[in-house]
Order: structure tokens, then sequence, then C-alpha cells
């Protein structure tokens, strides 16, 4: 979840689902993330893989690691039917991670983290104006440093006992 979810904000849901598996020395997360918008007709998806080296095991546990996630997004704005603008973006992200995991419980942690990451996007940009519609493609690529985790708090619910 993130933060606009819990001030409540109904006009937008966002949210990721993903699963942890402990090896002996990395921890390996799989994530699903799905965001949509009532407003103005967003909706994104991606999924991805981390890889975690904790340095520490106990009740605060930092970490650092690795990242690769695909998506796909596509936003809309529409006035009406003959007047409209969509973007589409397809991205492709690596990148390194730092984060910190809380056990809450011995089963039950959160987790925040930061990264630097490399995107690139493939943008389909299509924009209608009296009906009469314009096609724009192109190639991108970012360096970006900030919240990880597309900036949602991780929560964690263990399974199989940690030891």
């Amino acid at each position: 979840f993130n933060t606009t979810n819990v001030l409540l904000d109904i006009e937008s849901y966002r949210g990721g689902i993903g699963m942890k598996i402990g090896a002996e020395k990395y921890t390996y997360r799989f994530l699903l993330d799905l965001l949509i918008n009532t407003d103005f007709s967003p909706f994104s998806i991606s999924a991805g893989a981390a890889l975690e080296k904790h340095f520490i095991s106990g009740p605060i546990s930092p970490y650092w690691g690795g990242l690769v996630e695909v998506g796909f997004t596509n936003l809309k704005n529409e006035i009406d039917a003959d007047n409209w603008t969509q973007a589409t973006t397809v991205p492709f992200t690596l990148g390194g991670i730092f984060g910190i995991e809380l056990f809450v419980f011995e089963f039950l942690s959160l987790f925040v983290e930061y990264n630097l990451k490399l995107s690139f996007a493939f943008n389909i940009n299509k924009t209608s104006v009296a009906g009469s519609i314009s096609k724009d493609n192109e190639f991108s690529y970012n360096l970006d440093l900030g919240m990880g985790n597309n900036s949602m708090i991780g929560i964690v619910i263990y399974l199989a006992r940690k030891e």
C-alpha cells in the first residue's frame, strides 16, 4: 500500500503483491504491482524481481541488492470522443537497492528502501484533435535515485519459520 491509500485518497488504487524466498546468503523477492486511477483513466502494471543481501540478521535488518523490472502503463486523458491524448509506455528497469527490514514479530516485517535505477522505455503518444489522430513514438531513458518498491511500504508475512 502507499500513503495515499492510508490517507483515504479513494480516487486512485495502488498496491502490489510479492513473494520472498530465502536462500543461504541471499533473499529473492518477486513482485507484481498495479495502479488504477478513477479520475483520468491511467492503468499501470509491472512485474519484477530483486535480490537482497542482509548485513545483519535481527529485529532491524539493513540490506542491499539489485532489481530488474518490466511494466506497461497506459494513460488516457479524454475531453470528449474526438479530443483526447493517450500515452502508452513500456519500461524496463535495472537498479541497485538499499533498504531496512523491521521485524514487528518473528513472522511479520515491514520494509522501506531506496534505489538507484536506470530505466529504458518505449513511449507511444497519440493525440486526437477534432477526430484527427496523430501518433509519435520515442525511446527514452532515465537515471533516478529515490524511494524503492514503487514508493510503497512493504509488508512481509513469513509462512516458514526464520532461523
